[in-house]
């Protein structure tokens, strides 16, 4: 099991994703990462998200970063 994500490996995530994919999107963020952003919790056990549009590039990116982080 990969190691809960705080505040800041949230931040890092989202980050990485959006350097990593040409192209315009948003990423909106759902489940756990909202009450990480809330200050309703310190952990989430993964990062559930919605990209739309979804730039060419972006599953690529997710894997990648959900490598290099460690972030489920």
């Amino acid at each position: 099991m990969r190691t809960p994500l705080n505040i800041e490996r949230l931040n890092a995530v989202v980050a990485s994703i959006g350097r990593l994919t040409p192209g315009a999107g948003r990423i909106y963020l759902v489940g756990g990462s909202t009450a990480l952003l809330l200050g309703f919790r310190e952990t989430t056990v993964d990062l559930d998200l919605k990209i739309d549009p979804e730039p060419q590039g972006v599953f690529e990116a997710i894997a990648q970063v959900k490598e290099s982080l460690q972030a489920n």
